[in-house]
């Protein structure tokens, strides 16, 4: 079995196109592995918006105090091997293929009976993500939230600190239509005396996140009254701020991620790392920490890239808090500019509301594909922004649609490129390598 062929069972015989909650697969599976697990100390974060970010700080940090560190994200930007890396870096195509290739007989076991017993594509990669730590012997893993909390596939782990970023609206149809029930969807990732780090402080969703905390026994620590951040600087790549943590202080801490939003993810990781730390009785070095903080990376999120004489902007905002964080930051980083746009969506995305909150900050939108199968009504979205705004094309292929815009700017010009994760990681992997293709095919 090689990595193709591991890629063709992994889309093409589990499917990835079904979200399919609930614990009783992933349980089943992680048994049958021996519940790997268990076999390392975990980290795991959820919210709406932000986990990535704060999964990337808490990576690159842990990293430099000497920690083993596996972190599983999803989904991934381009390559699948993203979504398994250890200290930071993707494994091998070996590895997945070495670990899939003896999960196999146990999928089609749990497969024999019907097709709903079998594991689903997003359970076999977190059962993989497990097992590929367990090989590697981390010390901790940092493992991402796929969708909510309480019924996601990750949710089989005992962690030492649940982490939850904010809470808004996403997934509504799956999670609950109001904010307190997304937080109690996200809240089922806190155990029985796991350390609770959450950055929502609206009441009523926080107050939900804190009473789940309380009842389990859950030491709760929030943003913006148990840790806080204070003089924020902004400047492309050289963001600077002071934390007061629960601990400690840090004063002048330099990070290279970009967005207003950052000093919030970055606080709720230095406030994770502490408690952690004091957790495992490690040492909180104050060096170590700010090297981690400064070399932390999250590509696709607000991250520029030279090309072709422009300089091309990839935010993966792709709903309508992300787009709100976007208009933010433009403001923040590019104040008075407006930007051409390379727009797309999928179809469970409120696009008008994500349009309303861009639209005075776009000088021409290029509508496009996302190349993936939930993307289906893009004609829909293109015909609805034309109505609405002057300058607006049509390109079906997202390629052809950054080259079209690249013909519309001139040298020295600022390209946006937003509105879907799968847009971002095609474009930002053909600007990097140009290739138009994807590893896998995502449309069919």
């Amino acid at each position: 079995m090689d990595y193709e062929a591991t890629l063709n069972y992994l889309y093409g015989k589990l499917g990835f196109k079904k979200i399919r909650l609930g614990l009783e697969r992933i349980q089943r599976l992680s048994e049958l592995l021996g519940n790997p697990q268990h076999s390392y100390r975990v980290i795991h974060v959820a919210g709406t918006n932000g986990k990535g970010s704060v999964c990337a700080f808490l990576t690159s940090i842990l990293s430099k105090t000497g920690l083993k560190v596996g972190t599983y994200i999803s989904p991934h930007l381009w390559s699948f091997r993203e979504r398994f890396s250890i200290n930071g870096l993707p494994v091998s195509k070996e590895k997945i293929v070495e670990v899939l290739s003896n999960m196999i007989p146990l999928i089609e076991s749990m497969g024999a009976e019907n097709e709903e017993t079998r594991p689903s594509f997003f359970e076999v990669s977190t059962a993989m993500a497990f097992e590929i730590f367990k090989r590697e012997k981390v010390d901790v893993a940092v493992i991402e939230v796929g969708l909510g909390g309480r019924l996601d596939a990750t949710n089989v782990v005992l962690p030492d600190v649940a982490v939850i970023t904010n809470i808004s609206y996403d997934h509504m149809h799956v999670l609950g239509n109001t904010l307190e029930k997304i937080a109690a969807e996200k809240a089922g990732i806190i155990k029985d005396g796991s350390i609770v780090v959450c950055g929502e402080t609206s009441p009523g969703p926080m107050e939900v996140i804190r009473k789940v905390a309380i009842d389990s026994g859950s030491p709760f620590f929030l943003l913006e009254k148990d840790f806080y951040f204070s003089n924020p600087f902004l400047e492309l790549n050289n963001n600077r701020f002071d934390y007061y943590g629960v601990n400690c202080e840090l004063k002048d801490l330099i990070m290279k991620m970009n967005g207003v939003h950052q000093f919030r993810n970055a606080s709720i990781a230095l406030a994770t790392t502490e408690l952690f730390l004091k957790n495992i009785g490690m040492p909180f070095n104050k060096d170590q920490i700010k090297s981690g903080l400064i070399h932390a990376f999250w590509p696709g999120r607000f991250e520029i890239i030279e090309y072709k004489d422009r300089k091309i902007l990839f935010d993966g905002a792709h709903n309508e808090a992300g787009m709100t964080a976007l208009r933010t930051n433009l403001e923040a980083y590019l104040p008075g500019m407006k930007l051409p746009c390379v727009f797309g969506v999928v179809d469970d995305k409120n696009y008008k509301v994500m349009f309303e909150r861009l639209k005075d900050k776009i000088s021409t939108f290029i509508v496009t594909r996302p190349l993936n199968y939930r993307s289906t009504k893009s004609q829909e979205v293109f015909e609805f922004i034309k109505t609405n705004f002057q300058s607006t094309e049509y390109y079906e292929d997202p390629v052809e649609a950054l080259e079209r815009l690249l013909t519309l700017t001139e040298a020295g010009e600022t390209i946006l490129v937003c509105g879907s994760l799968y847009l971002v990681g095609h474009l930002r992997n053909y600007v990097l390598t140009g290739e138009r293709g994807l590893e896998y095919d995502r449309i069919a």
